[in-house]
């Protein structure tokens, strides 16, 4: 640009409306959520994905420690059913079976408890691995 050049000025223009300009606005802020929504859709899918494993894995955790606590206890009914079991045979032996049916109550209560602990055992197997594969292991 050199000095004293004249630099023609278009004194005419018209000024842009107030309405021009909100319709503008409003176009550019349409086409930034056109272009928002869908990114912000799946964020939202996945952190919802997220917290739902989430609460299956800490519900897993804590069904696997409230059976871990429960077994023990169980192992020992278990064996006390057992050694009940045992004695009440013995006396019936000795009293030349007069009461069979404290026997067969004695000896039915064992296998259920038996199986208890059974079912217990492979539940809590079941849910360990469920919870490493939630947490990604492949084991």
């Amino acid at each position: 640009m050199t000095m004293g050049k004249v630099i023609p000025l278009d004194a005419n223009r018209k000024k842009a409306s107030v309405a021009q300009t909100d319709t503008d606005v409003r176009a550019s802020i349409s086409k930034f959520l056109l272009a928002v929504i869908p990114a912000l859709c799946r964020a939202i899918v996945r952190s919802t994905a997220a917290v739902g494993r989430l609460l299956v894995l800490t519900c897993c955790s804590m069904l696997i420690t409230m059976l871990t606590v429960v077994g023990q206890p169980l192992r020992l009914l278990a064996r006390l059913g057992a050694i009940a079991v045992l004695i009440s045979g013995g006396l019936e032996y000795f009293d030349h079976w007069r009461h069979v049916r404290l026997f067969l109550v004695a000896g039915s209560a064992l296998v259920f408890v038996t199986a208890l602990v059974m079912c217990h055992e492979q539940l809590l197997e079941g849910m360990t691995g469920m919870r490493s594969r939630l947490r990604g292991n492949r084991a």
